[in-house]
């Protein structure tokens, strides 16, 4: 009695959560209303717990008043609980809506669960409202900044909305569209990660090469040799934090001259590196606009192999990203189609019903 109870719930409760239509057509019109209502109702709450952290964002500054940063607060509150909730019910409903039989082990389910796709943007929901904490108890500067980072995760949100949004027929056929030609975009995407991986490693390899080369002409030109013990002397002082105490401790006194003449030079041999790739993540971050051809001109080649590198690069880029956008239109189209098509058939079904009663 208890597990067929359990059954009517989960039954009851799937179309709600995971937004889908209800399955079984020889339900009372009290029943069908009822799940109109919750699904309605759940939908809203989805909606607004998503576009909380649109708001969030928008009372960060001194011109909102204390008591709407109040309402803001306790919204935010709100979402927190309102995902794990969320999560939960996706989690408890799981195995209705993939109608998985009951001889599949329940372990296994629930592994499919939590490592989909759904199920991953709701868990990191929930964590980018984890800043919440801050609301309940005392954190000091370094932990408040860690959860702070939290908020980050706020895109997922947006993810989650549009899976609601997918009750309206456009949202729902871009949606058919990406899983129908899922298999391939996947592989578009796995080549383009692949390659703005390699393009990265041989950009920051070369840029970082071609910045020594340049640094060094420039200290040969004021008669420094970029060698010498007492540049990198220097050089890690500027790195220690504490410059002053470092050079005490590690340059002779006799040398004053040639810290004068160091930080002379300084600030012009570090501003050699403006616009350079001087780290792996300006050169995934370089190698990812150059793939997508948008460019916007903060980083720039400068070694003659990085500027063939980046053309060859922005030549890729002009063919891997055709494939997705013509798939995707394709697909689109024939979803907008079928789509269009489906009333003309309900009509014909309707008519040849019709017809048939009539004969009989």
């Amino acid at each position: 009695m208890k597990n067929k109870k359990y059954k009517t719930i989960f039954e009851f409760l799937t179309p709600i959560v995971w937004n889908v239509k209800d399955e079984k057509h020889d339900r009372k019109n009290i029943y069908k209303t009822q799940l109109k209502i919750f699904k309605f109702v759940y939908i809203l709450l989805v909606v607004l717990a998503s576009l909380v952290s649109i708001l969030s964002i928008a009372t960060t500054g001194k011109t909102f008043s204390q008591g709407w940063k109040n309402f803001i607060t306790i919204l935010q509150i709100f979402t927190f609980f309102f995902f794990i909730m969320d999560y939960v019910l996706h989690f408890l409903t799981y195995r209705t809506y993939k109608k998985i039989d009951n001889k599949t082990m329940v372990y296994k389910s629930s592994y499919k669960f939590i490592f989909s796709l759904k199920g991953i943007v709701i868990f990191l929901s929930i964590l980018s409202s984890l800043h919440i904490i801050e609301y309940f108890i005392v954190l000091d500067s370094t932990s408040q900044k860690a959860f702070e980072l939290f908020k980050l995760l706020n895109f997922f949100r947006f993810a989650r909305l549009f899976w609601v949004l997918t009750i309206f027929t456009p949202f729902a056929i871009i949606i058919a569209a990406f899983k129908k030609q899922k298999k391939v975009l996947s592989y578009v995407l796995l080549l383009t990660i692949l390659l703005i991986f390699i393009f990265a490693i041989i950009i920051w390899s070369n840029e970082i090469s071609y910045l020594e080369e340049q640094r060094n002409s420039f200290l040969l030109s004021k008669g420094v040799n970029p060698k010498e013990i007492y540049w990198d002397i220097y050089l890690d002082a500027i790195g220690s934090g504490n410059k002053e105490v470092y050079l005490k401790n590690n340059f002779p006194e006799s040398m004053s001259d040639k810290i004068a003449l160091y930080d002379a030079i300084y600030p012009e041999y570090d501003s050699l590196k403006a616009g350079y790739v001087v780290s792996f993540i300006d050169a995934l971050y370089f190698a990812t606009i150059t793939l997508t051809t948008i460019g916007y001109g903060d980083l720039l080649p400068h070694s003659p192999i990085t500027k063939i590198i980046v053309s060859v690069n922005a030549l890729v880029a002009l063919a891997i990203i055709a494939i997705p956008s013509g798939i995707i239109a394709g697909s689109f189209l024939n979803e907008m189609q079928e789509h269009l098509k489906k009333p003309k058939k309900e009509k014909n079904k309707n008519k040849n019903k019709e017809k048939e009663e009539i004969n009989d």
